[in-house]
Formats: C-alpha cells, structure tokens, sequence
C-alpha cells in the first residue's frame, strides 16, 4: 500500500511538472518544436515530459529552463493542484510571511519583501502582455503586407484581342465578351493560344507578330488571297485580325469555299477560282424551275422533292428528279 501511494505521489509530481513546463512555454508564446530545437531535445520527447509521461533528468530540466530563459526552480509547483491546497497552504503560511485576508476576498501582503516581490511579479506580467502584443501587432502587418501582395497579384491588366482589336478591362470582361470561362482566356494568354477563335495579349505588352500564335495547323501558313479585295494576307492569323473575326472563320472559309463576313479566301500560289467555286452548295438556296418553289437548302429540296441531293448539288442549271433547277443568290 506504502508503494502504490509513492508511486501515485512520484506520478503527481511528474504530471505537475509537465503541466508547469508547458505553462512557462506557453507564456513564452514558443510551440513544443521551437523549444525542442532550443534545448537540444527531440520534440517527441518534451511532449512526453509536458504530457507527464516521463520526467526529464536534472541536466535536461536545466536545458529546459535555460532555453525558456527561467531558473530551473521555476517548474516547482510544491504539489498544489487544487483550490483547496492552495488555501491550506495560504492558511499555513499566513504568520511566517504575514498573509492578511480581507473581507472583499482578496489578501494582502504586510511583509515589505514580498510586496516588491508581487511587484516584480506584476511588472514582469505586463512584460509579458506588451511582448504578445507586440508580436501580434508584427503578425497583424505581415497579414497587411500580404494582403497587400495578393492585391497586387490580382490587379487587373488589360488585355487586348488580336484580331478584333478590342480592349478589355481584364480577363473576366474578354471571357465574358466572348462567352468562354475566364479559365480558359488565362489559358490562352500564358500559352498564345486560342480561345473561342480568339488570341489575347496584355496591353502593357507590345503587340506580338502573328508568328506567335501560328502554332501547329496554323505555323506552316500559306499566303491567302481576298476574292473581292485581291489583297494577299501572309497568313490567316493576319487575314483574320485584318477581318475582324476567329482565325478558325478564315480557316473554315478556306477549306468549305464559303464567305465569312462576306469575303471569300483562297490560296494565293492556286489559281484564282471564279464565283461558282464559292457556292456553298449544301446550304445555297436553290429554285425548282417548273414549280417556282424556292428551297433554303440541297438538302431540303432532295428530301421534299425525292432526288439525290447529289443530282440536285450536280444539275443545277440542269435536270434533275425530273425537275430543272437553278441556284438562287440571297
């Protein structure tokens, strides 16, 4: 019975100290690697001293102590856990170093060495306040200066579309403007490549050449001539800021012989094609001569009618289901 009641004494002790450990450092505003790092221990082992599951030796106390800048004895907590230890050990103590209690709850120390003692006690706390305060006002203007960098790397710049010429406030307007995310117009800018048909560069930047953004289908770019202009374009990156639309829209024009604001495009080392060249046949209204009807397309003329839309598409001016037909200009 003797030795489980040391035992459980020796246990306490070892878990006060712990907890006065953690106290100390706490009040030092230090975390448990810091002050590991200070005196020289594992950070494994203080968190088993402060959880007081083992008790550090003499030596190690000391290193302890001298890292948090106390003296050693400072840990001691002389076993008072509880209210009621506390006030027994105030009731015995209350002659030898003449503790006064008051009717207001409080006590009050007649011994004129204990009173600059509670002084020095006080002054050091405020100490401490000013020193929290101080570094959570050096915190505060770290989170500020911060703030202030992350405002700054979310300023907006202006950006500006190749081929429209338009300028934007910042990505959100363009993406906006173009219906696209504004992920994708950042993508876009960082890697010169084509949203929607578009290409952007920031207006605080010179304006790049078309070389930039001829990329795979586009770098191998063959001059292109406008039919009803006769100007020749280096390449269709060129032709489209030139006609204010996507270079896809050149691109499209260029390979279904279709009219793309109105102008139609073909390579310059091609001979010049005539007008009939340029026929969308698929979606040129067509008219049954024999009926007058007028078709929106090939393809709904061939379905009404009953002949091929090849027939129709290859007889034009000519026969065909047994119909004569002709192409109608809008």
């Amino acid at each position: 019975m003797t030795g489980y009641m040391e035992m459980a004494k020796y246990n306490r002790k070892q878990r006060l100290l712990g907890k006065s450990i953690r106290r100390i450092r706490m009040r030092r505003n230090m975390t448990q690697r810091e002050l590991a790092n200070a005196a020289g221990l594992g950070e494994s082992a203080l968190r088993s001293y402060e959880l007081g599951e083992r008790s550090p030796k003499q030596n190690t106390l000391e290193r302890i102590a001298k890292a948090l800048d106390v003296a050693p004895a400072c840990f001691d907590t002389y076993g008072i856990e509880h209210y009621d230890e506390l006030m027994h050990a105030l009731f015995l103590s209350e002659e030898a170093f003449s503790i006064k209690p008051c009717a207001d709850g409080s006590i009050r120390f007649t011994d004129e060495t204990i009173q600059s003692c509670v002084c020095t006690w006080w002054s050091w706390k405020e100490l401490l306040k000013e020193g929290k305060s101080q570094e959570r006002n050096t915190r505060t203007e770290k989170t500020v200066s911060l703030d202030r960098r992350a405002n700054r790397m979310r300023r907006k710049r202006e950006i500006i579309c190749f081929e429209t010429g338009e300028r934007f406030a910042s990505i959100t307007d363009a993406a906006s403007a173009i219906g696209a995310a504004r992920s994708l117009v950042s993508s876009a800018l960082k890697r010169h490549g084509a949203c929607r048909g578009f290409h952007f560069y920031y207006a605080d930047e010179a304006e790049p050449d078309d070389s930039v953004f001829d990329r795979k289908v586009y770098k191998n770019s063959r001059p292109i001539i406008c039919l009803e202009t006769n100007e020749r374009f280096e390449s269709q990156a060129r032709a489209a800021k030139a006609v204010g639309v996507p270079r896809e829209a050149i691109y499209a024009a260029l390979r279904g012989h279709i009219a793309t604001k109105g102008l139609h495009f073909y390579y310059a080392d091609e001979p010049k094609p005539d007008e009939e060249f340029f026929r969308n046949r698929s979606w040129t209204k067509v008219r049954c001569v024999e009926t007058g009807v007028v078709y929106k397309t090939i393809t709904q003329a061939a379905k009404e009618t009953g002949a091929s839309q090849a027939g129709i598409r290859g007889a034009a001016s000519g026969m065909a289901g047994g119909y004569r037909w002709e192409y109608v200009d809008d």
